[in-house]
């Protein structure tokens, strides 16, 4: 099957906004569930601070959206654009086989490893959840770029030919 440049870019937008959106819904019920059990260190840290359990919880919520914000706006879109301008460079329509390069799989295939590991390691569940929605905070932002950008890039390209 091949696809067009657009399609190509949406595409990989799609993926990681899917992503990111898995990564939140995981993350949200793990950092409820900290609230509930005496495990949870992060949890413990922030009560005398903020003075319950819910607070602490809802506290890791809004760090791990903001460090998600920060790191999808400053490095996943970065990472987003030189995808772009990968796929881009290639001759229209493209296979869909081609829309990452091998090297991304195997990043890909890591970070899987590393999200597995968290479960099986041990991980209290509001650190867990805190990644996790941080994770996914960044991929949700990253992949913006994807549909805010991409018919640019698209468009530039076809007025360079």
């Amino acid at each position: 099957m091949k696809i067009r440049h657009i399609t190509a870019i949406r595409l990989s937008g799609l993926v990681w906004l899917a992503v990111g959106i898995m990564l939140m819904m995981k993350g949200v019920p793990l950092l409820v569930k900290a609230t509930t059990n005496g495990h949870s260190p992060l949890v413990k840290f922030l009560i005398p601070m903020v003075g319950s359990a819910d607070q602490a919880a809802m506290s890791l919520v809004i760090f791990g959206l903001l460090a998600g914000l920060i790191k999808g706006r400053v490095v996943l879109a970065k990472a987003a654009r030189k995808g772009m301008q990968r796929l881009v460079s290639l001759s229209s329509p493209l296979p869909i086989s081609q829309l990452y390069p091998p090297r991304y799989y195997l990043l890909l295939l890591i970070m899987v490893g590393l999200g597995v590991s968290l479960r099986f390691l041990g991980i209290p569940a509001d650190i867990h959840g805190f990644i996790d929605l941080a994770v996914g905070s960044a991929l949700i932002n990253g992949g913006m770029t994807y549909f805010r950008e991409g018919s640019s890039v698209v468009r530039g390209i076809s007025t360079n030919l």
